[in-house]
């Protein structure tokens, strides 16, 4: 905004002379809240950098809030990791509708796999042992996705690993933990 603007005159003139207005300390306070320093600071700015720094102090205060109310939380452990990756996108890539439906479910904390249903169940977690195959594993995403030796799941898991393969070139070359970030 120009600097000859009339509203932008008595912006500048309020917040130069500490004059308490009730938005302007609302701005104030979003300022702060967000660590942005004094809103002075930021008229030098144009109206898209003032955005794209208003919306990237947004998402870390909002993340930042999220894995804290996440903190010692069972029910979304998998997908608080996955907040601080960028890989969560990749999944309107997906063509197949139920690998989709799987990757959401697993992402969730909504796939029916013992980790989640012994949540439910208050079964320990070290109890919470796939009845699907012999390994005698705790049934959780990467057990699910890379272990598990229940013959169905051989054709689900291919079209899984297929699917990722042709979203991310170097899937296979990740560790576990990582194919679990993509997933």
């Amino acid at each position: 905004m120009p600097d000859t603007i009339v509203i932008k005159k008595i912006i500048n003139h309020i917040l130069a002379r500490d004059i308490k207005v009730g938005w302007i300390l609302k701005i104030n306070d979003i300022f702060e809240k967000l660590k942005l320093g004094n809103p002075l600071d930021c008229k030098s700015l144009s109206g898209n950098e003032f955005k794209s720094v208003i919306c990237s102090c947004l998402t870390r205060e909002l993340k930042k809030e999220w894995n804290d109310s996440m903190n010692g939380s069972s029910k979304l452990r998998d997908l608080a990791s996955l907040m601080d990756s960028e890989e969560l996108s990749y999944s309107t890539e997906i063509r197949n509708r139920e690998v989709r439906s799987l990757i959401a479910k697993l992402r969730g904390g909504t796939a029916r796999l013992r980790i989640e249903e012994g949540r439910w169940l208050q079964i320990e977690r070290e109890d919470r042992i796939c009845q699907n195959c012999n390994l005698i594993e705790v049934e959780d995403c990467a057990h699910f996705i890379f272990r598990c030796g229940k013959p169905i799941l051989r054709n689900v898991r291919a079209s899984l690993l297929e699917e990722l393969k042709e979203v991310d070139n170097s899937f296979d070359s990740k560790m576990h933990e990582e194919k679990l970030l993509v997933v």
